[in-house]
């Protein structure tokens, strides 16, 4: 019998304003040899920089790493329902629990 081949690959995204942090994206990609998936592990972005644009700019990074890796579910978990608007605007959907998915 043979396994198949195991690949987990991570990434972070910093956004800055000048030289000051005002975001950061990590995201995670995972395939068990039947297909990969990835998923938004966190997504933060600076009180005062909200509204701004800078959690879509770094999600959309985030969705273009996993897209070149070939990846077409993305998962992220988002309990307050404020959060889980932000995403659905990006299109993701709900899913069991707090998780939401979005197909590439």
């Amino acid at each position: 019998m043979s396994l198949p081949r195991v690949r987990q690959e991570a990434r972070t995204f910093v956004a800055q304003d000048g030289d000051v942090v005002v975001g950061v994206g990590v995201v995670t990609f995972v395939d068990y040899g039947y297909g990969g998936y990835g998923t938004v592990e966190e997504l933060v972005v600076d009180a005062a920089s909200r509204g701004r644009g800078v959690g879509r700019v770094l999600l959309d990074e985030c969705r273009g790493w996993l897209a070149g890796l070939g990846v077409e579910v993305v998962f992220v978990s988002a309990v307050d329902e404020g959060v889980a608007g932000f995403y659905r605007k990006a299109g993701f959907v709900s899913c069991t629990g707090p998780w939401l998915y979005r197909s590439l």
